[in-house]
């Protein structure tokens, strides 16, 4: 819960946590919906005096999906990009990324499952 909690700051927060049956079930709830369905996570930047930040982020996230990226306001960042959609789609990305990642375990559940386990007033 913790990873996710990491992974999905500023965006969402972890509501509930339960196994049933061998799987883990997590709730989410959106918080800010303006940054919720952002496809980037920047992270910092790429000047020498932050290689220890920049490891640790790298570290959580994953060398494969952290690229150093310029954005168009002139800043270049070590970022991780997620797959293009609506708010519920960047979240579940996420999601099912970190788990991977982190614990080595495959997700799956229907989406339509995943948007009653959600709670927003606007998650697309």
């Amino acid at each position: 819960i913790t990873i996710l909690h990491e992974a999905l700051f500023g965006r969402a927060k972890v509501i509930a946590a339960q196994t049933e049956s061998g799987a883990l079930r997590v709730g989410v709830q959106l918080l800010n919906t303006a940054n919720v369905g952002q496809r980037v996570t920047r992270g910092p930047s790429g000047r020498s005096e932050e290689v220890q930040t920049a490891k640790l982020f790298k570290s959580f996230w994953g060398e494969k999906k952290v690229d150093l990226r310029r954005f168009s306001d002139g800043k270049v960042v070590y970022a991780c990009v997620w797959k293009d959609g609506n708010a519920l789609d960047v979240i579940y990305d996420i999601c099912c990324y970190i788990i991977k990642h982190k614990v080595g375990a495959d997700t799956s559940f229907p989406l339509g499952e995943m948007r009653n386990l959600i709670s927003s007033t606007n998650i697309d």
